[in-house]
Parts: structure tokens; sequence; C-alpha cells
């Protein structure tokens, strides 16, 4: 681009765009979904002074329920994505997308950096009213949707 139409950026900020999908599924929506936002954020950012970055973690399909030992591992394994991707700007947020259930790693390692944390509902079943996931949409700090009436619902 021309050196007229890039934005001069004193404070940049930084978004990371999380999924889980179970191991070796690189075909998953999710990664779809994580890689096209983030590279679309990257290829656009001297217009809006913005970066972002993708991460895929892998569901372990042994556990029914995240231990305290996959907690710590993914919080490790955030922090080390986001100290690797994220160089002069704070994370502003951090994106789930689809999924909240065993992403407590994430949420935690995304609050510690002061990030909110965002749910992406576009297709989520977690995000239906009456799905019984009412505690995991309290527990992110808002709902990305794709249409003003999905908004309504909510």
């Amino acid at each position: 681009s021309s050196p007229s139409s890039q934005m001069h950026c004193p404070s940049r900020q930084h978004f990371v765009f999380l999924s889980k999908a179970r191991l070796h599924d690189t075909h998953d929506s999710t990664v779809m979904r994580g890689q096209l936002s983030s590279l679309m954020i990257r290829m656009t950012r001297n217009f809006h002074c913005a970066s972002a970055s993708f991460l895929q973690l892998w569901l372990n399909k042994h556990a029914s329920k995240m231990n305290f030992k996959h907690v710590v591992m993914e919080q490790d394994e955030v922090e080390a994505h986001i100290k690797k991707n994220v160089r002069r700007a704070p994370v502003a947020a951090c994106i789930l997308i689809k999924n909240r259930i065993n992403m407590d790693g994430a949420v935690l390692t995304c609050r510690r950096r002061g990030a909110l944390v965002l749910l992406d509902c576009i297709d989520s079943s977690e995000c239906f009213p009456g799905r019984g996931q009412e505690s995991v949409i309290l527990d992110v700090d808002g709902l990305l949707t794709q249409t003003e009436e999905h908004t309504r619902w909510l």
C-alpha cells in the first residue's frame, strides 16, 4: 500500500483467535475461521492499527473434563504463543471460536494479561438458549454473533 494510505499507530492492539479441535483434525471449521480471521486482520493492519494471531489447541480425546494438569499445560501453550506472536501490542481480546468448554487454561491466561474473552457464537450450539450452556456464556466478557436476529435471540 502507498505511504499515504497507512495510518500512524502509536499503540496497537492484538487479537488472539483460539480454537479447539480433535487431535490432527486440521480441516475443522474452527481452524478455517481462526486462520482466516487472523489473516485478514494482519493483511489490513495498516488501516486499523491491530494485529492478530491464531492458535489451534487440541482436544484431549481421553479426557471428558479438563483436569488441573490439562489447564496448566494449556496455560503454558497459550502463554508461549502470546510471547512468540505478540511483540509491541497488548492482547486486547482472546476470541474463542465456537467453543468455551474445556478452554479454562486459555481463559485464565488471557484474563491474566488483561484481555477480554469473547465467544464466537456463529454456528455454536453453546450459544443457543435452553441448551444448558448458560454458565459457559456467563463466563465470557462478550458474544460475537453473525446477525442482529441472533443477537436479539441471545
